[in-house]
């Protein structure tokens, strides 16, 4: 079995509200990943030359912070209804080594492999910090790639030291990013180049393009934080085989029954019944109304005219309604 996980980077109009996007240096902190996780069960022939991931799923979405735990525990109950992982040999879980992946890695028990995409990547890179001509970048890959190959990180780690003295503070520091990425992913990237059996080719850049890129940063956009959640996952949602009209269909019936759920009708009767048996505790009524009721109920409450001397008031119909509306710290009546 098969996890693989990446991230998608669109741009926000604002945090919470607007005019909250903040400057430094010419960019502004208004960057947001959304998460995209799917899981298979390797690739598949489709005919025509292609290849397709079996009984392909994804999940996904902005999990800022401690919800990201709520993603990975959503993918696992995935899989346990899913799956027998008495009969799962291992379950291989390959992305870029993303701190918010790390948490997947953990929570999943599964082998992670580092794409080959960025183990080239950083290799790449740290060879041409240290080469001043392509013939001697291209000796600085095959070294790096060797070491890599053989496991000989302490090697590795040599080399850098000893051609990180000659180069710019700012040089420096790259090479120093680039062998830190490596050492902190060193077990995903000894399982890649040892191409261990059952290890197949990442294919998270394209899934991210076509799910979340071609929608949400593909082009110019700006998004509000719960926009972009919502259209995320409804792109997951569409992308998983879910129905458009079964969706709308849905969130009618939801809505009829928050309706129903919402409204709450009280004679009077009921009311004066149910303040004189609550009094002592909870106070009148719509005191304890206030107390009680959770902040989007909205009840409507029947008053008979013969309440509180209403009967006598002529300007009021027998029967008139007014509608309480919960809200934080008080509510209107």
């Amino acid at each position: 079995m098969y996890v693989e996980a990446d991230e998608d980077h669109t741009s926000l109009q604002f945090h919470k509200k607007k005019g909250d996007i903040k400057r430094f240096k010419g960019h502004a902190d208004n960057n947001q990943i959304v998460k995209l996780v799917y899981v298979h069960e390797r690739y598949t022939d489709s005919g025509m030359d292609r290849k397709e991931l079996k009984n392909l799923v994804y999940s996904g979405g902005l999990y800022r912070g401690e919800d990201n735990i709520k993603l990975w525990n959503e993918v696992k109950e995935y899989i346990g209804k899913q799956y027998i992982l008495e009969n799962t040999r291992k379950i291989y879980f390959q992305s870029d080594g993303g701190a918010w992946m790390k948490k997947g890695i953990e929570t999943l028990g599964a082998d992670f492999v580092l794409d080959g995409f960025h183990i080239q990547k950083y290799i790449r890179r740290m060879a041409r910090l240290a080469g001043e001509t392509e013939k001697e970048v291209e000796e600085n890959k095959k070294k790096i790639q060797g070491w890599i190959e053989k496991g000989s990180r302490k090697e590795l780690e040599g080399w850098a030291v000893q051609v990180k003295a000659g180069m710019k503070e700012k040089n420096q520091k790259k090479l120093e990013a680039g062998l830190e990425y490596i050492k902190n992913n060193w077990q995903g990237i000894r399982r890649r180049v040892k191409n261990e059996e059952g290890i197949t080719g990442s294919s998270t850049e394209s899934h991210i393009s076509h799910v979340l890129s071609s929608r949400l940063s593909s082009r110019l956009k700006g998004w509000c934080m719960e926009g972009c959640d919502k259209m995320s996952q409804l792109r997951i949602y569409w992308k998983n085989g879910g129905s458009m009209l079964e969706l709308v269909r849905y969130q009618k019936e939801e809505k009829h029954i928050e309706k129903t759920e919402e409204e709450k009708c009280s004679s009077a009767t009921e009311m004066v019944t149910w303040e004189n048996r609550h009094r002592k505790t909870n106070g009148k009524y719509i005191e304890a109304l206030h107390a009680s009721i959770s902040r989007q109920i909205s009840a409507k409450i029947f008053f008979n005219a013969g309440i509180a001397g209403l009967r006598e008031t002529k300007s009021l119909p027998k029967t008139f309604i007014f509608r309480i509306t919960v809200c934080k710290p008080f509510f209107t009546i």
